[in-house]
């Protein structure tokens, strides 16, 4: 008899001991490489900054809506873990570890664990990848318009790639009026029309773009920020760790370049005089067969003219021996 009132306790503990705190409901992988996992109560309380997610045997980061999960509390018995993004970045089935703390009572706890697949499809596009510097914005004396840019993310997965042009917005303050690439035209636009970006080595990009060359405009200032023409946009309020947008103050100044076509222009100006002075220009001299006509001509009108000349001698002498002067 006192073996079986031993026996109906510890069939208690032992059943208490073994239930689950919680169970996993839903388990879904992302294209920007995060997870979501909402998991039930299941018997006793679970706190949720004891559960661990562990994915081949790394911890993924994230955060939880609420604070533990518990079969007595109405709003409490179910609680979602979202992970940060740029997670789980592959094509594959990743194997999911959730080791726990459960509550028995106010002295005593046990270890559980959940374990699960989760198919995910690699990362297509996060926002925690992209970012942007403005490096530096020259404009030279011959109107031409230079910067160097960092951006990232442009090309963070096969398959993608973003135009700097299209999901880069550009705002420059200028001297002078100018028309932009959006046919606006003001002091305060987007790059001229004509704009190009093209990307220099990894990550790196240089803008080129020129003011009409009848101006003498220069940009003051420029900046740039990512647009909603993302694959999704990014809020600087949601990714306040990375930077979306930069500025920068330009510069007027004679290039390298300008130095190389002034000297070229010079070059070419001098030759041109030279060419003048010397009576040897290609434009100016004459072909030879002209000068052989020519002088085939010249000699053709002197023949006449003597001709001319004795004819007028013959016959004013006869005029004269008729006595036509008398």
């Amino acid at each position: 008899m006192k073996a079986r009132l031993l026996f109906v306790p510890l069939m208690f503990l032992l059943i208490v001991f073994s239930v689950s705190a919680v169970r996993l409901e839903t388990a879904e992988c992302f294209d920007d490489g995060r997870i979501e996992i909402t998991l039930k109560a299941d018997g006793n309380t679970a706190y949720t900054n004891s559960i661990k997610i562990i994915a081949e045997g790394k911890n993924v980061k994230g955060s939880w809506d609420n604070d533990f999960l518990a079969l007595t509390s109405y709003i409490n018995k179910r609680a979602t873990f979202t992970s940060l993004e740029n997670r789980l970045v592959e094509e594959r089935t990743y194997q999911i570890t959730m080791p726990y703390e459960e509550k028995i009572d106010e002295q005593t706890t046990q270890e559980g664990e959940l374990t699960f697949e989760l198919d995910c499809p690699g990362l297509i596009f996060t926002c925690e990848k992209m970012g942007i510097k403005l490096n530096d914005c020259v404009t030279s004396k011959r109107e031409k318009i230079t910067a160097h840019l960092d951006i990232y993310g442009l090309e963070q997965s096969p398959g993608l790639n973003l135009d700097p042009l299209k999901v880069i917005d550009f705002k420059l303050r200028t001297q002078m009026l100018y028309r932009d690439i959006n046919e606006v035209v003001s002091k305060t636009g987007s790059l001229p029309k004509g704009a190009t970006i093209t990307k220099v080595a990894d990550n790196k990009y240089l803008l080129e773009a020129n003011f009409d060359s009848y101006t003498t405009n220069r940009i003051y200032e420029m900046s740039v920020n990512f647009n909603d023409n993302l694959k999704r946009p990014c809020s600087p309020v949601d990714y306040p760790n990375i930077i979306l947008s930069d500025k920068t103050t330009c510069v007027y100044t004679e290039t390298e370049e300008d130095k190389l076509e002034e000297k070229k222009e010079k070059e070419e100006t001098k030759a041109e005089e030279s060419a003048r002075n010397t009576g040897f220009s290609v434009v100016e001299d004459e072909p030879i067969d002209d000068k052989s006509r020519k002088k085939s001509q010249l000699k053709t009108l002197m023949w006449i003219l003597l001709g001319s000349l004795l004819i007028g001698g013959v016959l004013l002498y006869y005029l004269y021996e008729e006595g036509y002067f008398y």
